[in-house]
């Protein structure tokens, strides 16, 4: 059960003694109503100053936050460059009145006084030396929040140990993998492009389809993350893996003496694969691409009855001529229009957009799943949405040029 306590436990485990909200959910296996808790948990922890609310994601323990009163502490978010120096980006909020009056831009951070820090998290930093003109240099002294628990790139297989080569260059440290943690122990099903066209992943000088013996169940399979369906290359028995682009999970944070160290969990594909590029992007920068059971439950069980008492506060457009103008490519079908020709010689044109927010009630395992992502992200030929897919394919308008039959809310 969810408690202050469990959730102080949690944070206090974690690297540095903090944690984004994401991460807990994840964590701590919250779904539904109980996500609306954490949040309200959360604040009270903060008013209550056990928590330190450190963004608008992100909460740490008292003593794992900047002490404001040290005059040459500073957070802010590590930039690292493939050379191995980095610049530190401040948060106005950590400088001090007297900092704020002799620092210029970004602070400077030399290879060395990197610590074990990677690209990306925030930071605590003690400013060694301001010059004249504002520029400064510093050094890490922690990191405050990590921000990349997954990092994906291509694995390879090394003399002393195997390793992982990030794809983002601004990682710069290959990523070791201990024997045995080499195969995941559950991937989600290969790519539409795998599956379908390009170039299949061949491990062990296998079809990785035809070693799993369900290239037909695959084919005919569809997922309703839409992006992960068949997206990522098939987990095989094989221990064949050099060249693949996989997925790993941090489980040692760098040293200054000793590279960070993971597991694979998750095989995505060859780079040069057809939608590989996309996978790798939505990995890259951990965008939410799966829906949690209880969120696909409840938009499967959304009714697209219209309820006799909404449709008193509804205007009926269903007689009128109505099409959909979504391409059947599109990622959602939502916008449709008609146009009537008045008796005064001139043209009506209504525009008709859906909108599933009549289906998404505060509070529930969908509106909380929409507040975690945000916002719907779009590729050339799928999309990460913010609501599930299940939900957007079932109640919006059927693709061109099948009629749409929207009611619309009286603006009266």
């Amino acid at each position: 059960m969810l408690s202050d306590s469990s959730i102080l436990k949690h944070i206090s485990r974690q690297p540095k003694r903090a944690a984004g909200f994401k991460q807990l959910v994840r964590e701590l296996g919250l779904h539904g109503d109980a996500r609306g808790d954490l949040d309200t948990h959360l604040q009270k922890l903060v008013a209550a100053g056990e928590l330190v609310q450190l963004n608008s994601d992100r909460y740490a323990l008292p003593h794992a936050a900047p002490d404001k009163n040290e005059k040459n502490l500073v957070t802010g978010r590590l930039t690292m460059h493939r050379d191995g120096f980095g610049f530190v980006i401040p948060d106005a909020s950590s400088l001090s009145p007297s900092m704020k009056s002799r620092l210029v831009g970004d602070i400077f951070i030399a290879p060395h006084a990197i610590g074990n820090a990677m690209h990306g998290d925030r930071v605590l930093v003690d400013v060694i030396a301001t010059r004249p003109d504002g520029r400064a240099e510093g050094r890490i002294v922690r990191s405050v929040v990590r921000v990349h628990p997954t990092v994906v790139g291509i694995f390879h297989y090394g003399s002393r140990h195997n390793y992982v080569k990030p794809i983002d260059s601004k990682i710069t440290q290959e990523i070791v993998i201990p024997h045995g943690m080499e195969i995941p122990d559950k991937v989600a099903p290969p790519s539409p492009a795998a599956v379908a066209g390009a170039s299949r992943p061949r491990i062990g000088g296998r079809d990785a389809l035809d070693t799993a013996g369900a290239t037909l169940a695959l084919r005919q399979k569809k997922s309703p993350d839409r992006v992960l369906g068949h997206e990522a290359a098939l987990h095989s028995e094989s221990d064949d893996l050099e060249g693949l682009v996989v997925d790993v999970e941090i489980t040692d944070w760098p040293t200054p003496t000793q590279n960070p160290r993971a597991r694979v969990f998750e095989i995505v594909g060859r780079q040069d694969d057809f939608g590989v590029d996309v996978e790798i992007t939505i990995r890259k920068f951990h965008l939410p691409h799966h829906f949690p059971a209880a969120t696909l439950e409840e938009a499967q069980n959304v009714s697209a009855v219209i309820p006799a008492q909404e449709l008193r506060h509804r205007r009926d457009f269903r007689a009128l001529p109505i099409v959909t103008i979504d391409g059947e490519t599109a990622r959602d079908f939502d916008d449709a229009v008609s146009v009537r020709h008045l008796a005064n010689g001139n043209f009506e044109l209504q525009v008709h957009i859906a909108d599933v927010a009549q289906y998404v009630t505060p509070g529930s395992a969908l509106d909380q799943e929409a507040h975690l992502r945000g916002t719907s992200v779009y590729f050339p030929d799928r999309a990460a949405h913010a609501a599930a897919r299940t939900l957007h394919r079932y109640l919006q308008p059927a693709p061109a040029p099948r009629p749409a039959r929207p009611l619309l809310r009286d603006a009266n």
